[in-house]
């Protein structure tokens, strides 16, 4: 699943850096949670992002399952945390992944906080 994005930085530090999705071209308050491979580098590393800067993140999609215990009803829904395989800039630069049998210690698992104060 692709899912487009853009950069937001809240305090000017580049690890506080956030991504928010972006639907019918505008953006939303949803925050998307990159999980990077080992082998690319991850985007809120990078200092030159400008404030409404375009990502686009490849990979796949975490979900959030719940099921209630009294009624049985399931249900699912999309968290926004996605394990990338590529990503690119809106200036054309793209990183992708030269893994081929994925599995989780191949990803980073950075844990991002919020960095408004």
């Amino acid at each position: 699943m692709t899912l487009e994005s853009e950069y937001y930085n809240v305090t000017g530090a580049p690890l506080c850096s956030k991504f928010y999705k972006v639907e019918n071209g505008k953006i939303t308050n949803k925050g998307i949670f990159p999980n990077m491979p080992i082998d690319i580098p991850d985007p809120h590393s990078f200092s030159d992002f400008e404030a409404g800067d375009r990502v686009t993140f490849t990979g796949f999609i975490y979900q959030w399952h719940s099921t209630n215990l009294i009624t049985g009803e399931s249900s699912q829904k999309i968290i926004n945390m996605i394990d990338v395989i590529r990503w690119n800039s809106s200036n054309s630069k793209t990183y992708t992944t030269n893994e081929t049998d994925l599995n989780p210690s191949d990803f980073k698992q950075e844990n991002y906080i919020s960095c408004k104060s």
